[in-house]
């Protein structure tokens, strides 16, 4: 039956990484830091789709898209300074049909 609204339910999950591998994947593909964590997002969202037979080759993958908070300041502008929220939220697509890490930052 239906188990409610009190029924307990996972709803996320999370890893951990040092924030200096993730600077070092920035520096070496010259991208930034958010094009890093969607790259890894992404990857998680595909195993997950990948463990429940989504992405099995039979459909092409899915459309699947995320909200990402992006920063809106221009370049070098003092964050701990400027007041007020300057950043927006993106509708972005996850490229969950790319096989690979490194594929999904280029």
């Amino acid at each position: 039956g239906d188990p409610g609204l009190c029924a307990r339910r996972v709803v996320g999950a999370g890893a951990q990484m040092p924030f200096s591998l993730v600077q070092e994947i920035k520096s070496a593909f010259g991208c930034t830091v958010n094009d890093v964590f969607l790259a890894a997002t992404t990857g998680a969202v595909r195993r997950v789709l990948m463990h429940h037979g989504v992405l099995d080759g039979r459909c092409g993958p899915p459309r699947v898209r995320a909200f990402f908070p992006v920063n809106k300041r221009p370049d070098g502008s003092d964050a701990l300074v400027a007041i007020g929220n300057e950043w927006a939220m993106l509708n972005i697509g996850l490229p969950v049909g790319v096989e690979g890490d490194a594929a999904r930052l280029l």
